[in-house]
């Protein structure tokens, strides 16, 4: 029996024996890798994730050593070989995104290697912003470019708007922004056809100069050419007031025995007619020349005209003689008040009733605001009762 168990023994080392000599001469027989490969030479992958990357080696059966992995930047995408498989790694993300560069390689010198690009993005912020695109890309898609007018510029700055709000991230994932380049050209080409127009109208506007009843017709053209543009061109006639002041100071231009008819009316010149009389004068100046000469009261016009200034010299002069007899009236009632009193500057609050003599005065401690001024200033303010503390007052 023991002799039995020992044959067995032997039988078995010597199947394994065998076993480990034909294995050891499979692996001398096998050639040597020549590459390392991936069936995705590169992927994407969200922020705080996990995936599996697999290798091949080529020939696909070989010898190869020990590998190695190394992940180009460990803060976007670290790298975990797998225990079971030397060709199989797990990549795991974190809340960066970025790129790295995974790469295989046998650490013998001069080993082969393998290299994969992945690209670590957070998708919830792509969505994002690609729904923000997407809005910006429904606004310019609702641009009609075939029948594009200038009543749609506000439309276009529109688009404009939104499409400047986004973030350049954002900017990467609109489609149509060709569109919008083409809308916005259409539209100043637009505008410079219109800006031609209504130029050529002011042009005609300025030409028109003084106001005289020979010009009549040179304002009725400017209205027909400003009334011939449409409602957007006239936007851009800068000096449409001129014509409408021409247009009615045309209205006042009267015949020379109109113009007498006014002067006459004027009557006794005084100051409350000066408006009356300068409108006839203004009237007068805008005759022709062959037409002054027609007008026989001219000499009262001017006559009137000369009255008027005078009158407003006197009443200026009145005026500035009573504005010192006031002054004086006011420094001889301070002189008095002083004199009486013995307070030159007295102080006083927006709310009081009374003047003091000195800020200090106990009764004016708790005011924030302390005006001060002559006793006559006071006064005149509604401040005329003299403190009982320090003005003497009762």
């Amino acid at each position: 029996m023991k002799r039995e168990k020992k044959n067995l023994i032997f039988l078995i080392a010597g199947i394994v024996l065998v076993s480990l000599l034909g294995v050891v001469f499979y692996q001398s027989a096998l050639p040597t890798v020549q590459s390392f490969y991936t069936d995705q030479t590169s992927l994407v992958m969200d922020i705080h994730s996990e995936d599996n990357l697999k290798f091949h080696a080529d020939p696909e059966r070989c010898k190869y050593g020990k590998v190695e992995y190394i992940s180009s930047d460990p803060d976007v995408l670290s790298v975990i070989p797998d225990e079971t498989d030397k060709l199989t790694c797990k990549l795991v993300s974190f809340d960066l995104e970025g790129t790295a560069q995974i790469q295989i390689r046998q650490v013998q010198k001069n080993g082969v290697n393998a290299t994969v690009l992945v690209k670590v993005e957070d998708k919830s912020l792509i969505a994002e912003l690609k729904e923000d695109a997407e809005c910006v890309d429904q606004l310019i898609g609702q641009l009609d470019l075939n029948q594009l007018s200038y009543s749609d510029k506000s439309s276009v700055e529109e688009c404009r708007t939104a499409y400047n709000a986004l973030s350049d991230r954002a900017l990467q994932y609109v489609t149509l922004e060709s569109n919008l380049v083409r809308a916005e050209n259409e539209i100043k080409k637009i505008e410079a056809s219109y800006q031609k127009q209504a130029e050529a109208v002011a042009d005609q506007v300025d030409a028109v100069g003084e106001v005289t009843l020979e010009k009549a017709q040179l304002i009725e053209q400017c209205r027909m050419a400003y009334d011939a543009l449409n409602d957007e061109a006239k936007q851009f006639v800068t000096n449409l007031a001129v014509l409408e002041e021409a247009e009615e100071e045309l209205d006042f231009c009267l015949s020379a025995d109109e113009l007498d008819q006014l002067i006459l009316s004027i009557g006794e010149v005084t100051l409350e007619k000066e408006e009356a009389v300068m409108r006839v004068y203004s009237a007068y100046s805008r005759l022709p020349e062959s037409a002054k000469k027609k007008v026989q009261r001219y000499g009262i016009l001017t006559a009137a005209v000369g009255v008027i200034n005078t009158l407003k010299a006197d009443k200026a002069e009145a005026e500035r003689q009573a504005e010192e007899a006031r002054k004086l009236a006011e420094l001889e009632e301070q002189r008095s008040t002083e004199e009486n009193t013995g307070y030159g500057i007295v102080y006083w609050t927006p709310k009081g009733k009374s003047y003091h003599s000195r800020e200090s005065c106990p009764t004016l401690s708790r005011s924030k605001t302390i005006l001060s001024g002559s006793v006559s200033e006071a006064k005149n303010s509604g401040h005329g009762d003299p403190c009982n503390i320090c003005a003497g007052g009762s």
